[in-house]
């Protein structure tokens, strides 16, 4: 068991460590990690998505159109807009 796999409460973790660490905790805040994890996690789903479309039907759609930018600038402002509006308002438990 190696201690790459133990969590702060020594507990055995079965998710491997990233390939790659962005530490924005010291400079924005601890309250911004999780809003960054979310923009990654949604960015990376309409990524995926588009690509699939892509590969289904490439006459109809195309990577990186203009209605595809702005969707995910519109993803990006939904997400920050929750994270730093809406919960700050109501906290769901």
């Amino acid at each position: 068991m190696e201690s790459n796999f133990l969590n702060m409460d020594n507990e055995i973790s079965l998710i491997r460590p990233s390939i790659f660490e962005v530490d924005i905790s010291n400079t924005l805040g601890k309250e911004y990690v999780e809003m960054f994890n979310d923009i990654a996690r949604f960015l990376m789903i309409q990524i995926g998505i588009q690509i699939m479309l892509c590969m289904s039907d490439p006459e109809r759609f195309s990577v990186f159109t203009s209605d595809f930018v702005i969707l995910l600038f519109f993803i990006v402002i939904g997400v920050m807009f929750y994270w730093l509006v809406l919960r700050k308002i109501v906290h769901f438990k």
